[in-house]
């Protein structure tokens, strides 16, 4: 993630704000879906470090779009409550999202499958995440 990071603005100067968050949230679906794919024969570095790059990569890709968007229209006295608004949703999605994947596979006994199920649902809300950057977020000319 600090790598990405480091090297954000220059992406974002060259590519703009909204295609890094797209690449970001296609970064951090493509990880997620290979951890769905976890086989115990895959060993640590393919099976659990390749896919948390590509996660990390992806997630520090999104964070500075996502807070961008939320106060790119406000006044300047108001950006500071607006950027703390956009962090509160963050930790809110987290908690909401955590939770919801709880409640299906918490109850679950076997360890492998609920992790398994654990994965396959986090995926499909990072899916929806990557739907709703297609529906939601413009990529205007400049950007």
């Amino acid at each position: 993630m600090y790598i990405v990071a480091m090297r954000l603005p220059i992406m974002t100067e060259k590519i703009g704000n909204a295609r890094i968050l797209r690449i970001g949230m296609v970064l951090t679906l493509l990880g997620m879906i290979w951890v769905c794919c976890f086989q115990s024969g895959f060993g640590y570095w393919f099976g659990i470090a390749a896919p948390m790059i590509l996660v990390g990569a992806g997630q520090s890709m999104v964070i500075s779009p996502l807070t961008v968007s939320g106060v790119v229209r406000t006044r300047g006295e108001e950006s500071g409550a607006a950027s703390g608004l956009v962090n509160a949703v963050h930790q809110i999605g987290g908690a909401v999202g955590l939770a919801l994947i709880t409640l299906l596979a918490g109850s679950i006994g076997n360890q492998v499958f609920r992790y398994r199920i654990s994965m396959i649902v986090a995926t499909v809300l990072v899916g929806l995440a990557y739907i709703a950057t297609l529906l939601l977020v413009r990529i205007e000319k400049n950007d």
